[in-house]
């Protein structure tokens, strides 16, 4: 068949990979190299994720054909070649990799469990602490199951289970960053800028928190409050709020007495 749902991801690669290094040629009074990097960063990523969902739609919908069996490997030529034109380009290459490297743990948190080969919390029997690349046969279902990663103690996939656990990783990641954010730059600002005693005591309160070891802290709270994912991220976002505090309020001082 022609036209296949691989073979038209195949072909928005190949017309879409040109448009990204274009832009750098592009004068920055039209575009400025942050959106440069922004608008590469998150094309390549998006590239990377269609490179593996025509793959993996190939081999669920069986669709392939020789048209698209020779354009695939033409596709990822362009891709390696234009990501060597943009990161000579770049002035700041390491940003770039590392926002790379961010929306690709970040797309894998989002889809882990439609791209999740197995269950979480499935075990296979007599297969534990199993090596990377490891395949036999379920004795259940006569299928070829494959651990990617390796198998745990408990015969379960490594993968599978590091695709589940960044979900919540990012989760609390951004929810603990965003509420300590929020929260503290507020305090900081109330404290930088009406000072007296309402500087003292939001300041008092921020040193009290510092006084406490994090960890110690955050087990006293989830102790009295309960155990459970929403007290835990609210936690860790308490322990973080007293730098969010200094920070914003020192600021504010620096403004206010100029």
């Amino acid at each position: 068949m022609f036209l296949t749902i691989p073979t038209i991801m195949t072909w928005t690669r190949i017309v879409a990979i040109p448009l990204i290094v274009g832009i750098f040629y592009l004068p920055d009074t039209m575009v400025t190299m942050p959106v440069k990097n922004l608008t590469a960063t998150v094309m390549f990523v998006l590239f990377a994720a269609t490179d593996w969902l025509d793959g993996f739609l190939a081999r669920k919908l069986n669709q392939t054909s020789s048209f698209g069996a020779f354009l695939d490997p033409v596709a990822d030529k362009f891709l390696v070649c234009a990501s060597l034109l943009v990161l000579v380009h770049l002035n700041r290459a390491d940003v770039f990799v590392g926002l790379i490297i961010i929306l690709f743990f970040a797309l894998m948190a989002i889809f882990g469990p439609t791209i999740a080969p197995y269950s979480p919390t499935q075990q296979f029997a007599r297969q534990m602490l199993q090596p990377p690349l490891h395949t036999f046969t379920d004795p259940n279902t006569d299928e070829q199951v494959r651990f990617l990663l390796g198998s745990d103690e408990f015969g379960r996939d490594i993968f599978t289970r590091l695709l589940y656990g960044a979900r919540v990783s990012f989760q609390v990641g951004f929810v603990v960053v965003g509420l300590a954010g929020v929260v503290g730059t507020i305090l900081g600002l109330i404290a930088g800028y009406y000072r007296g005693w309402i500087d003292s005591s939001i300041v008092m309160a921020a040193d009290v928190i510092f006084a406490f070891p994090a960890i110690l802290l955050a087990i006293a709270f989830i102790t009295m409050v309960g155990n459970n994912l929403r007290n835990t991220m609210i936690a860790i976002a308490i322990v973080y709020t007293p730098a969010f505090i200094r920070i914003v309020r020192g600021a504010v001082m620096s403004v206010r007495e100029l």
